[in-house]
């Protein structure tokens, strides 16, 4: 429970975001704030008349936020692609399996166009192209989430 001075500061804050990021606090992040900041961002998304607001209709005002906040990629993303992920990459220094390439960024969802490739030190053998959506900063070594071009 917090005690009043907590609560008029979470109040504060909660009023000071903008109207999507009240939207993602209750509809995509519930899980991370405390029921008191769900409660309070509630109380002011029905103060400026958007308190029946849901995922679908944020996703459609909104994609591109929301596709930055999670790893999903976008319908367009998804009808180009099969569900084959990349899976694990298996590399040592400059030997294995990377996936090389920046082409083709998707302006809704963010993801990128990219080729697996086997290295000896250089491209010796070039694989199937991925849509890549990397969660985690590191071109060779972040975490990411891939789908097979059609």
């Amino acid at each position: 429970m917090l005690n009043p001075e907590e609560y008029s500061d979470l109040r504060e804050r909660m009023q000071s975001l903008d109207d999507g990021g009240l939207m993602r606090v209750v509809l995509l992040f519930q899980d991370e704030y405390k029921p008191e900041a769900i409660s309070i961002a509630k109380e002011e998304l029905r103060r400026r008349g958007l308190e029946g607001v849901t995922l679908e209709q944020l996703i459609e005002q909104t994609p591109e936020e929301y596709y930055n906040f999670v790893p999903d990629f976008c319908p367009g993303c998804i009808a180009e692609t099969t569900d084959k992920s990349v899976g694990k990459l298996f590399h040592f220094y400059n030997i294995g399996f990377y996936l090389i390439g920046d082409g083709s960024e998707c302006d809704i969802c963010g993801s990128i166009i990219q080729r697996i490739w086997f290295l000896i030190f250089i491209p010796i053998y070039p694989g199937s192209k991925y849509r890549v959506k990397y969660l985690e900063p590191g071109f060779f070594h972040g975490k990411f989430v891939s789908r097979r071009l059609k």
